[in-house]
């Protein structure tokens, strides 16, 4: 499952996937200067916060999780953030 659209018309749904207000308010909250940072919001949720620059497309690869949902949240600047069926993909590199 992929969202997208701006956080504040994406609120409803991310609420009915269970995202505490904690999560919501931490994402609504972020300002510039953005440092890197992993903060425990609460049991079970960390958010891990990066600052980078985008890679090429070739340089990239898909990822899929088993355990973990990723929350991408671009603050400034713009990305290209592509998704897929994980059924339409192909394993290149094992689960580690």
């Amino acid at each position: 499952m992929a969202l997208f659209g701006y956080l504040k018309d994406l609120e409803n749904q991310l609420t009915s996937l269970g995202f505490s207000t904690e999560v919501l308010d931490y994402l609504i909250n972020q300002r510039l200067p953005f440092t890197q940072s992993r903060l425990e919001l609460e049991k079970d949720i960390t958010a891990i916060s990066s600052v980078y620059e985008p890679k090429p497309r070739f340089k990239i690869s898909y990822e899929s999780h088993r355990k973990y949902i990723d929350l991408q949240y671009v603050l400034s600047g713009n990305e290209i953030i592509e998704v897929n069926a994980i059924q339409n993909l192909m394993v290149s590199k094992g689960y580690d």
